[in-house]
């Protein structure tokens, strides 16, 4: 059985005269995954893949975990953390658990986003996104993870 998903977004920033609209519609099966993208009528496309994660950044402890999956079918993923505090913060992905195997490790500056793409490698799982700031500060921003069949899909997703 497969459903047909519309939606529609309007992004309004007080302050700054930002006006985004677009609408998307794609085929979902079962399982969640998406079969087809539909671009918007200004040729966007929003996602090419599933979401598996988007979340505010807001651990008040200076940490936070937060876990996806990848599988044999979608193994690629792409992880953006958008860093809105005053201090740096350190990012590591690991394998199977927030103390797992670190798979990458990089650092997100104050006021800036980060975005790295890369392949389950180690095979399929549960993947860990780790965010530390420098100082212990409580967390500011936001983490967003994609999944994908290949690279060249995880691409096309925007953000």
């Amino acid at each position: 059985m497969k459903k047909i998903i519309s939606s529609a977004l309007t992004i309004i920033l007080v302050g700054c005269t930002v006006l985004l609209m677009t609408s998307v519609s794609a085929s979902i099966s079962d399982t969640g995954a998406f079969a087809a993208d539909t671009p918007s009528s200004s040729g966007m496309v929003l996602m090419s893949g599933p979401a598996a994660l988007n979340v505010a950044l807001n651990g008040s402890s200076g940490n936070q975990s937060n876990s996806f999956i990848t599988s044999s079918s979608q193994p690629w993923y792409k992880a953006r953390v958008e860093n809105i505090s005053s201090c740096k913060y350190i990012v590591t992905i690991t394998k199977g658990s927030p103390t797992g195997v670190v798979q990458k490790s990089y650092e997100v500056n104050a006021g800036t986003q980060s975005t790295i793409r890369m392949d389950s490698t180690g095979g399929p799982g549960a993947r860990y996104v780790n965010v530390t700031s420098s100082g212990g500060y409580p967390l500011q921003g936001t983490l967003s993870v994609s999944i994908a069949s290949t690279e060249a899909e995880l691409k096309r997703v925007m953000r």
